[in-house]
């Protein structure tokens, strides 16, 4: 059986779609039939760098895609109310959000700000859970029985395990493993109203985040990994596609997903 990736017709909206994941799981997107892919930032400047790159993938892959950007806080209300504005002024409904806001922050346990870990948990739990709240409305309107609206938040393997190398991020890890159970609150609760809700738990990718930590221990990553490397773009778009528009992705919900070929089974990240 066939599996085609059908959102024709469809929007989406990707947080913190400027660069990294968020940018990967909005360009996924665009190279589907999808019709319009809203993305943000905090920073105008990156929004529109992203918008163009997204363009270029439109031009050759979609060219009746629109990427709309909005630069907005989504950790503020007044930023919440901004993106939701720009939203409704051009749909009346949303199939995706994708609620991919995260930052981590690391030190030693005995210097480790306590304001770090409020701005962790402040930007990868409050401004996720708020995105979604502020969309509900969008969602329910798109979403039917049978092609229910979806929901991905970014969670990751980190809130799996309990590893954490050298790299002293006890709020991010405490942060995703909040959002991961976050995901699986949020599905029983918009399940019956036709909104699925899935967590992406993805392992390490090079992103903005990941880069210093990779550079000091990529290669004992990769060599403690079943699949020998790191996480790559293709990877996470093919897993947002399908999760988003996939035959059989309507009847997931509530699922965490980890895409780091496995290593989390083993109980550590790093040996």
């Amino acid at each position: 059986m066939s599996a085609p990736i059908n959102l024709t017709g469809k929007n989406a909206f990707v947080t913190g779609s400027s660069r990294g994941l968020g940018l990967h799981a909005a360009e996924g997107l665009v190279r589907t039939q999808i019709s319009i892919v809203f993305i943000t930032s905090r920073s105008d400047e990156a929004v529109q760098e992203a918008k163009k790159y997204l363009e270029l993938i439109a031009a050759e892959h979609n060219p009746k895609c629109q990427i709309v950007g909005v630069a907005a806080d989504i950790t503020s209300d007044l930023g919440l109310d901004t993106l939701y504005k720009a939203i409704a002024a051009k749909v009346d409904k949303l199939h995706i959000l994708i609620a991919n806001t995260g930052v981590a922050k690391g030190g030693v346990i005995e210097a480790h700000p306590i304001s770090a870990i409020r701005e962790v948990l402040d930007v990868n739990i409050t401004a996720v859970f708020a995105s979604i709240q502020m969309h509900l409305s969008l969602l329910e309107k798109d979403g039917t029985p049978s092609n229910p609206a979806r929901v991905l938040i970014t969670g990751s393997v980190a809130g799996i395990s309990a590893d954490i190398g050298t790299s002293s991020s006890y709020g991010y890890q405490a942060s995703k493993a909040g959002v991961n159970h976050l995901g699986r609150v949020l599905a029983l609760e918009l399940g019956p109203r036709n909104i699925t809700v899935n967590v992406l738990a993805p392992g390490f990718f090079r992103t903005e985040i990941t880069n210093g930590l990779l550079d000091v221990m990529g290669n004992a990553y990769a060599a403690n990994n079943p699949r020998g490397r790191v996480g790559n773009s293709q990877d996470f778009m093919g897993i947002v596609q399908f999760m988003c528009g996939g035959v059989g992705s309507d009847y997931l919900n509530g699922v965490v997903l980890p895409i780091d070929s496995g290593i989390h089974l083993a109980g550590r990240l790093f040996k």
